[in-house]
């Protein structure tokens, strides 16, 4: 089950992969071993110099444990989540043994500072992966248990796609809703319930979500910002870009996720630059690829908890 060639599997020169093992530290490895867990809030780049390892999704109360994917040797093992600084929701492990080569967040930070070319084929690779894991074995890692006449339910639904996350609506009014129910003891006063590999949310809301997936603003010590700035829609976006290429080193804050209303156009019209318009996804991913040029740091937080921070 490793794949080669295409976007999200890119295959690299030797020259290419001598200058990724240039970032990380070789470390030898045997079957089974562990390379993540699912729940660390960060996690290494993973260069497959010989042998093979796997992706999986841990079993879930309607589903058994699935191997999402396979690497062999010339390969690199990581997903979106090294960019937006996700909490793991899948494990990976060794299938059979050899070397890896790990490239800390540290050194993967500095990795696409300093290398351009490379920096755009792993970002692609990342956003290509995230595609193939929503549409597959991975969106079973997060279960939206709720009733599409629920406004709180509308809501998760609506921030997980915003945010491109793998997830699954279960309408509680289905065979199989009710089962999932029963698995998870959740009544009916407890929904929107979101099961995520590490916890079961009980009148889940978006903010909650974040908060549980390490998606949400958590200030670090460190040098001051020189600029924050509140609203990731259209202008937001624009203005991040735009600073961030000035040397500033950019905050972009958001209560859901980035796109503001233009997340809820399929098609937008007389955009700068595409004369037959442009989807919002596509132009989120343009975004994506130009925000990693820069390193802007992309979070969502309520405008309450900031506020909270600025008092202090």
């Amino acid at each position: 089950m490793t794949y080669y060639g295409d976007e999200a599997f890119p295959a690299l020169s030797d020259e290419q992969w001598a200058r990724l093992q240039a970032y990380g530290s070789a470390q030898e490895v045997e079957s089974g071993a562990l390379l993540f867990g699912v729940g660390e809030a960060t996690h290494d780049l993973i260069l497959v110099d010989s042998g093979e390892a796997e992706v999986v999704r841990a079993a879930t109360a309607r589903a058994a444990e699935a191997v999402v994917a396979g690497f062999g040797a010339g390969q690199f093992v990581g997903e979106l989540g090294l960019r937006t600084g996700q909490v793991t929701y899948l494990s990976g492990r060794v299938s059979q043994p050899g070397q890896v080569h790990r490239i800390s967040p540290v050194s993967f930070r500095q990795l696409m500072d300093e290398d351009p070319d490379l920096s755009d084929v792993i970002l692609r690779a990342l956003m290509a992966r995230r595609r193939y894991l929503r549409a597959g074995e991975a969106a079973w890692s997060i279960e939206i248990l709720g009733s599409e006449m629920s406004a709180g339910a509308l809501a998760l639904r609506t921030y997980t796609a915003r945010q491109q996350l793998p997830h699954t609506w279960v309408e509680i009014d289905t065979p199989a809703g009710a089962a999932l129910a029963r698995a998870v003891a959740a009544a009916g006063g407890d929904l929107p319930v979101v099961i995520t590999p590490r916890a079961v949310l009980r009148h889940a809301t978006p903010a909650l979500l974040t908060g549980q997936l390490g998606l949400s603003y958590q200030p670090v010590a460190g040098p001051l910002l020189d600029l924050v700035i509140v609203g990731a829609g259209p202008a937001g976006l624009a203005a991040a870009v735009y600073d961030a290429s000035e040397g500033l080193k950019t905050l972009l804050l958001d209560a859901a996720a980035a796109g503001g209303q233009a997340a809820a156009s399929s098609q937008i019209e007389n955009y700068l630059g595409f004369t037959s318009g442009i989807t919002y996804l596509a132009n989120y991913g343009l975004f994506y690829l130009e925000a990693d040029l820069r390193w802007i740091d992309m979070t969502a937080a309520r405008l309450d908890a900031l506020a909270r921070e600025v008092r202090k």
